[in-house]
């Protein structure tokens, strides 16, 4: 998602903390991650047998960054089991 962010605005998403940022909160927020799984599911169904962040926390720049991505990560998963028939 950061190089797709980075090539729509001509930025590296990796190097700029602000830009990083934003993706996490823009393109990984909790509803979001919601709205992937539902979508998701609707195609696999029960075949998913876990749910995690496309992408390793190594490139982020601080902790509290790779932090957001799981705690949004988290906050997305438990929001679309409270809300699904499952």
């Amino acid at each position: 998602m950061g190089a797709e962010y980075g090539k729509l605005h001509h930025t590296n998403a990796f190097r700029d903390k602000g830009v990083l940022n934003t993706v996490v909160t823009e393109y990984n927020s909790p509803e979001k991650i919601t709205k992937r799984l539902e979508k998701a599911y609707s195609i696999f169904g029960d075949r998913i047998k876990y749910v995690g962040p496309d992408c390793g926390l190594g490139p982020f720049p601080s902790q509290e960054l790779a932090y957001m991505v799981l705690k949004n990560t988290a906050e997305g998963i438990t929001a679309f089991y409270s809300d699904s028939e499952i």
